[in-house]
């Protein structure tokens, strides 16, 4: 019976005193303030939660939500970093197949110094050889989760499929370039043959007539790069590599792919350009700053070249970022393998003792003491010391994940202290409050019978 009467008061918002003498409402006041604990006791059983409601300890509730938020960006943070490291692992994983290829590209050359090869043994290594060049070049492009894991000189043909001027395609690249903090976009200056292999190997045939960054627009037949590094050479000027029209000349053996008879300046002829239509293909030709030219040689687009910079990884949860170096072997400004690759190997073979001996010499380097450049810039040293770097990034995001889920964990612990329920506690004065509750029924119903009974007797 007072378990009835227990459930039935839980049910009801209000516990009603049936006459209203002192002692019923009293009861009944005291009755319904156990109920509104009791029910208070079950939200925080329920949940687990000490704080349900502001009301229930506004400063602590103020102080929960700000703890709560930083673990969850601390969560995230955390992930991102796990993220970089798995990105940086898959990169010495690649360097390390890399290091193993130039191993083999060197035992190769090794072999083919054996005197008592001939000519046919010494093609079927550099058959080999050529092929496993090649994998060195491909690794290069090789991504995580779209994202180059070597960072260093990219380019893009951006075909529009309408008529475009230079200076519009100059523009179209800055924009790209002042809206990405993290990259260097510019329009792209062809500086060497292993430059011109390089865009080949990415992009492969441009196939259109497209823009590229040279001009001669502040004297007539000084042809400049203009557009990023180079551009900002001899006084802002930019880097001078040819002069005059077609019978002109290289400026300091710079490199220059003009097609025959190019330049020739026919008409305000001032923007550098990549022709379909002369001779041969692919060529460079000069072009004014116009979208109106003939199908032949009128651009549809332009190539950009991105000089892309360190990756920035999260490592607070307020946001603050720290950037691991960039690896790169494509870079080709120091030595490094893509000199090797692309410019010595390219005409590198190992199909005479004296190709393979130097072929060894740019693998492995020279045993002379001091160390030469040739050393320094050997391959399999270029290899290591890319390795160490990573090595070096990635004890840098090792010591930032334990540092961070550290303080993770700190403030899951304030957190659980300053929300999270103590259900013993709870469930003790859950039980407390239910007794109050039921002898406070049952006392109720008592009083309002003897209230009953009184009326009745003065009523008599």
């Amino acid at each position: 019976m007072v378990g009835d009467c227990l459930a039935t008061f839980l049910n009801r918002r209000i516990v009603v005193a049936l006459y209203t003498d002192s002692i019923s409402t009293s009861v009944a006041f005291k009755v319904n303030a156990a109920r509104i604990e009791a029910d208070r006791n079950l939200r925080r059983l329920s949940t687990g939660q000490r704080i349900l409601r502001p009301e229930d300890d506004a400063g602590a509730m103020q102080v929960a939500m700000k703890m709560d938020s930083s673990r969850k960006r601390s969560d995230a943070a955390l992930l991102g970093l796990q993220n970089a490291r798995s990105y940086t692992e898959a990169q010495d994983n690649a360097l390390n197949v890399v290091g193993q290829l130039f191993t083999r590209l060197s035992e190769l050359a090794t072999m083919a110094t054996d005197l008592t090869k001939n000519d046919s043994d010494r093609a079927a290594y550099d058959y080999e050889f050529q092929n496993l060049i090649k994998e060195i070049q491909r690794i290069d492009l090789e991504e995580f989760n779209e994202i180059r894991l070597f960072r260093g000189t990219t380019y893009k043909l951006f075909d529009v499929g309408a008529n475009i001027k230079w200076t519009d395609a100059k523009a179209a690249v800055d924009n790209q370039d002042a809206a990405d903090p993290l990259n260097y976009h510019y329009l792209a200056t062809v500086t060497s043959q292993a430059e011109q292999d390089e865009i080949a190997r990415q992009i492969g045939d441009v196939g259109i007539n497209a823009w590229l960054g040279g001009q001669d627009t502040a004297v007539e037949g000084e042809w400049r790069w203009t557009e990023g590094p180079e551009g900002k050479e001899d006084g802002g000027q930019g880097r001078q590599f040819w002069n005059g029209t077609s019978g002109g000349s290289a400026v300091g053996g710079a490199y220059e792919n003009w097609a025959a008879n190019e330049p020739n300046n026919a008409g305000d002829e001032d923007y550098l350009q990549i022709s379909q239509g002369g001779t041969p293909p692919g060529g460079w030709n000069d072009l004014p700053d116009r979208d109106t030219m003939g199908a032949a040689y009128q651009p549809t687009g332009y190539v950009r070249e991105t000089e892309e910079g360190n990756l920035p990884v999260a490592y607070h949860e307020n946001g603050s970022t720290f950037e691991i170096a960039k690896i790169s072997y494509t870079s080709g400004r120091e030595g490094d393998v893509l000199y090797l690759a692309n410019e010595l190997f390219s005409s590198m073979n190992v199909q005479t003792v004296a190709d393979a001996t130097h072929a060894i010499e740019l693998i492995a380097g020279k045993s002379e003491q001091p160390e030469t450049a040739v050393d320094r810039y050997s391959a399999l040293n270029v290899i290591s010391r890319l390795r160490a770097q990573v090595g070096a990034n990635l004890s840098r995001l090792g010591m930032e994940i334990e540092n961070l889920t550290q303080k993770r964990n700190n403030f899951e612990a304030a957190l659980s202290r300053s929300a999270d329920l103590d259900v013993s506690l709870e469930s003790t004065r859950f039980q407390k409050n239910s007794v109050k509750l039921e002898f406070g029924a049952a006392m109720l119903a008592q009083a309002n019978g003897l209230a009953q009974n009184t009326a009745l007797m003065n009523f008599i």
